[in-house]
């Protein structure tokens, strides 16, 4: 998955995923997860930012259910 993205973007896509489904669905907080968004966007670290617009793209939970199934084949 993402191999035209770099190391450290695709490192952080299911981490951002992650994160935005504890922010939204567990601690339903969506101006924690607004707050952590604008702190990758301002670094200087353009892959956070690459990695946020991926999950916005292609949606947290998609992204979740992605790694799952790739997960339960490395079983």
């Amino acid at each position: 998955h993402f191999q035209n993205e770099n190391e450290l973007t695709q490192s952080h896509i299911l981490t951002h995923a992650i994160l935005k489904f504890v922010y939204l669905d567990i601690l339903e907080n969506k101006e924690m997860l607004e707050k952590n968004i604008g702190r990758s966007s301002e670094s200087s670290f353009l892959e956070y930012k690459r990695a946020w617009d991926i999950v916005e793209e292609r949606g947290y939970k998609e992204l979740i259910t992605e790694f799952k199934k790739y997960y339960n084949k490395l079983k």
